[in-house]
């Protein structure tokens, strides 16, 4: 049986992909969205900014 690839992003990389179309960081997303999983950690995914 084959294994899924898993994938972890920080939370400045996800920003920073969302934010920047052509940054290394959105291709190394995109790249990971086509050949695996993305995992989230419950605070990665509930984090809110509070400053700007």
């Amino acid at each position: 049986m084959k294994k899924t690839k898993r994938f972890v992003f920080d939370t400045n990389t996800l920003v920073s992909a969302f934010l920047l179309p052509q940054s290394v960081a959105r291709q190394a997303l995109d790249k990971a969205r086509e050949t695996g999983r993305l995992m989230l950690s419950k605070s990665t995914a509930t984090s809110r900014s509070t400053s700007v």
